[in-house]
């Protein structure tokens, strides 16, 4: 399971794969998606939508969450809401 790092802002810090209990970890299920700083998603956009703005694109990265998406949801699916997690 992957662990994504960020700071007080939700700027992306690190990501490492999840090895055991670690102190300060908030478990957030669903889908979560690293998106530049830059680009802000709105309800109606899609996971694949979002990616392909991703694409080439450099830091900061911001994590957000796909809010009420199933993750076995098609990533052309819309979401309902995006939540920037900080």
């Amino acid at each position: 399971m992957p662990v994504v790092t960020t700071d007080s802002r939700g700027v992306y810090v690190s990501r490492s794969f999840l090895s055991g209990e670690r102190p300060g970890v908030s478990w957030m299920g669903g889908v979560g998606v690293l998106l530049p700083a830059a680009v802000c998603p709105r309800p109606g956009d899609s996971v694949a939508s979002m990616l392909e703005k991703a694409g080439g694109a450099s830091a900061p990265w911001r994590l957000w969450k796909a809010g009420g998406q199933p993750v076995d949801a098609p990533l052309q699916a819309p979401v309902k809401v995006w939540i920037p997690v900080s």
